[in-house]
């Protein structure tokens, strides 16, 4: 009798130590691996963003001194309106066109959603997150000279967006156009 008690009591026993120790641990050992397999994916996504990090800090640092004066012509901390008219006048000046009338008014950008608006109803836009000045001149000549203005105002380097040109039509070879410009600068943080 005892001689089949024996493995039948080893046999329950091992049963109950895998049921009451063994399983649980088990459990555990599941539920480490998926939290060491979480760490483990994080730590990869951090690397990933340090070598991306890398990179763009390379990119930025191979960026020339001349490249960042131009950058910042094209769009500066602070709009200089001073020296921005000096330049228009110099512009007009080389195109023999006559150049005054100055008025400028200063504010943030619309919103994404005013944009949409303003271009369904095709009224001028802005561009999202800079601060605007909208400048507004006038310039007396002929239509080639006024074209030649256009084009160098065009291939200049300050970021500039014309949402209103208003001829004033004459007999005379001579026109007067007014312009309304908005130019942009970063937002002052």
């Amino acid at each position: 009798m005892f001689k089949s008690l024996t493995p039948t009591l080893s046999v329950v026993t091992a049963i109950i130590i895998v049921m009451f120790f063994t399983k649980p641990l088990f459990e555990e050992a599941k539920e480490t691996k998926v939290t060491v397999d979480a760490y483990e994916e994080t730590i990869e996504q951090y690397r990933n963003f340090i070598d991306e990090l890398r990179d763009l800090e390379e990119e930025r640092d191979a960026v020339t001194v001349g490249n960042k004066a131009r950058l910042n012509q094209m769009l500066p901390a602070e709009i200089d309106i001073p020296q921005l008219l000096v330049n228009l006048e110099n512009i007009a000046e080389e195109n023999n066109l006559l150049f005054g009338n100055i008025s400028a008014a200063e504010g943030l950008t619309e919103s994404r959603s005013n944009r949409v608006n303003a271009l369904a109803t095709n009224a001028p836009t802005s561009i999202e997150g800079l601060v605007s000045q909208s400048i507004t001149f006038e310039v007396i000549g002929t239509y080639a000279q006024f074209k030649n203005f256009l084009r160098q105002i065009e291939s200049s380097l300050t970021l500039m967006e014309f949402t209103s040109i208003n001829l004033s039509g004459s007999s005379s070879r001579f026109q007067q156009y007014s312009l309304t410009v908005e130019v942009y600068s970063l937002p002052n943080n």
